[in-house]
């Protein structure tokens, strides 16, 4: 099945490329604004799928051991890991740091667009129900498992969400961890004003579920 899907890749790939009118504005810009000779990798002519110029090193944001095994890596391609900017830590100070500190936490956010609706909280939060009643056998005599839940709602027909307020369908989708949100160990907001990759570095994450994107992925991985 590889082949066929990486065929079917590479004509996505090529189709996109050759329509896709954001790359072709942006090199005309620069090559107006900047250098008439400019020229971008994912540029028109097919540019990303052609060999690379003489000397030229692409760094990419990969490590070997932690991506799809490749048969021989290309030698203009130099793995680096990940690549994340510094950002300010969580202060000694910070409640939310205070938080973390109580117990081993799993921080879940889906990125900022990704938006669930009632039914879909509801099976997450059953499979995070599942997941605390495992932790409390297997974490017998540490300390609780937490859970900071970063849930993006997608509003339904006539409703008007208030931030952080869960009524209605919302609170019968969090049902099941009721008894930890009542007794602090699960936080669920809209949004969480700290950045993600503080959070991450505060020393109390164990695990972070997070919708794949680049930034969550390299931070995860950082």
């Amino acid at each position: 099945m590889c082949i066929p899907q990486n065929i079917l890749l590479c004509l996505v790939a090529t189709y996109a490329l050759l329509t896709d009118m954001r790359v072709k504005n942006i090199t005309q810009c620069l090559r107006q604004n900047v250098d008439p000779t400019i020229s971008l990798i994912t540029a028109n002519e097919l540019g990303v799928l052609r060999p690379p110029p003489p000397g030229l090193n692409i760094l990419v944001s990969i490590s070997p051991e932690l991506d799809y095994p490749v048969a021989v890596m290309p030698s203009h391609l130099v793995p680096c890991g990940p690549v994340v900017r510094a950002i300010a830590r969580l202060g000694a100070d910070d409640p939310l740091r205070k938080w973390l500190a109580r117990g081993p936490t799993v921080y879940v956010n889906l990125g900022t667009h990704l938006k669930a609706d009632p039914t879909q909280a509801a099976e997450m939060a059953a499979a995070f129900r599942h997941m605390l009643d495992k932790a409390a056998v297997t974490m017998c005599g540490e300390r609780k498992l937490q859970i900071l839940w970063k849930l993006g709602r997608k509003a339904g027909v006539g409703e008007r969400l208030e931030r952080d307020s869960f009524e209605g369908p919302w609170e019968r989708a969090l049902d099941p961890l009721r008894p930890e949100v009542e007794d602090g160990r699960v936080r669920v907001t809209d949004w969480v004003e700290a950045e993600p990759k503080s959070i991450l570095e505060s020393g109390g994450v164990i695990c972070s579920v997070n919708h794949g994107g680049a930034n969550s992925f390299c931070e995860a991985l950082w």
